[in-house]
């Protein structure tokens, strides 16, 4: 899976990348749907004395019917609001992957072709047994 980390503040250090890195890997291994994933770190500069750091995800996913997965997070310390950030988007993939499982692709109903034409069924050579009437 690729993780693209993107440091608006220039303020995210090596060690905080790298523990990000893994936890959005731990993420990915939690649902395997997850191709890619961005994380971004920015400031929210609004008329506050300090500035709070925002940290939002994107999780892109496998296939046309799922729709990415985002979620955003704003607090004073950067590491702590990545975790909440992080327990955000687990609950968001939880609920995702009970949704694919609780619907799963539909099947060909094998069983009600073979009740319609048993004849395109039976292997060649093969001889049908006689009706039960028959035996008698």
């Amino acid at each position: 899976m690729k993780v693209a980390i993107h440091d608006r503040t220039q303020d995210v250090s090596p060690e905080v990348k790298t523990y990000v890195e893994d936890k959005v890997i731990g993420l990915a291994d939690h649902f395997d749907l997850i191709s890619a994933a961005e994380v971004e770190f920015d400031r929210d500069l609004k008329k506050r004395r300090e500035p709070l750091h925002v940290v939002k995800v994107t999780l892109h996913l496998v296939g046309h019917r799922l729709r990415d997965l985002r979620a955003s997070e704003t607090g004073h310390d950067q590491l702590a609001t990545f975790d909440l950030l992080m327990a955000k988007i687990d609950g968001e993939v939880t609920r995702l992957k009970e949704q694919v499982r609780a619907h799963p692709q539909r099947r060909p109903d094998y069983g009600r072709f073979e009740r319609l034409a048993p004849a395109l069924v039976t292997p060649p050579g093969h001889v049908p047994a006689p009706p039960a009437s028959d035996l008698q």
